[in-house]
């Protein structure tokens, strides 16, 4: 059913494969949205962080994704920053879980880091899915 908000703009029709339809599905009953209303969150979301990086890094493009790894381009540097998904060790009682790590820069919060994490490309690694 249409609400008056869709009647007035143009709407476009979509393909989901059944997985991700069930998985949103889900995901959306609880926060209590309608799906156009995810869908269009959800891309507009996508849409600004593109924006932002573009502002923030122009200078860092991502030039490959492998499966356990983001390779992205600085052309500031010069140089290729490959970012990994790393394991908190089982003494480090504080953290659990993963982190992001640049193997670059040596570090877990540098530029490339960061990077990463805003335009989702660490999202892409499948040892995420592996590890889930």
């Amino acid at each position: 059913m249409l609400d008056e908000s869709t009647k007035t703009k143009k709407v476009h029709t979509i393909n989901i494969s059944d997985d991700v339809y069930k998985r949103v599905k889900s995901h959306i009953q609880e926060k209590g949205v309608t799906f156009t209303e995810f869908v269009n969150t959800t891309l507009s979301a996508s849409l600004n962080r593109h924006k932002l990086s573009k502002m923030y890094t122009p200078y860092i493009t991502e030039d490959f994704i492998s499966d356990n790894a983001v390779y992205l381009n600085d052309s500031k540097l010069n140089k290729i920053a490959i970012v990994r998904l790393k394991e908190f060790p089982d003494t480090d009682l504080d953290n659990t879980g993963f982190y992001a790590y640049c193997e670059i820069c040596d570090s877990d919060s540098c530029i490339h880091v960061r990077h990463s994490l805003v335009t989702g490309s660490i999202l892409k690694l499948s040892i995420l899915y592996k590890k889930a």
